[in-house]
């Protein structure tokens, strides 16, 4: 849509909650592949109906949905950037603490075997 072309979309069956299904090829509109290829053909073929789908709006009612807001994605990507740093962060510290205890049964082990 951003690049100024018709979408082909065969992803969540939901996508009407978020876009117009009418915006775009929506493969679940179509009982068959052939049937999908069709209209692709058709679109292809004839700019009038190519136009009228590619200028219909992209958003139910011409709103743009909640969860596609610019500012909701940049905080969605930004609390999922920083728990993946401080995930790694914990992973660090609980691997860190593994190696740590893995020395020290490994200590007690040798020690155990001596006392054998």
């Amino acid at each position: 849509m951003f690049t100024n072309t018709i979408p082909i979309y065969w992803g969540n069956p939901s996508i009407g909650r978020d876009f117009n299904t009418a915006s775009f090829i929506n493969m679940y509109d179509f009982a068959n592949d052939d049937q999908a290829i069709e209209r692709i053909l058709e679109l292809e073929n004839n700019l009038t109906s190519y136009k009228e789908l590619y200028d219909k709006t992209w958003f139910n009612d011409n709103e743009v949905n909640q969860f596609v807001n610019r500012e909701n994605i940049r905080l969605f990507f930004q609390k999922v950037f920083n728990s993946i740093v401080v995930q790694k962060k914990a992973n660090s510290f609980v691997y860190s603490h593994l190696g740590l205890i893995k020395r020290k049964g490994e200590g007690l082990i040798k020690k155990a075997k001596k006392n054998i």
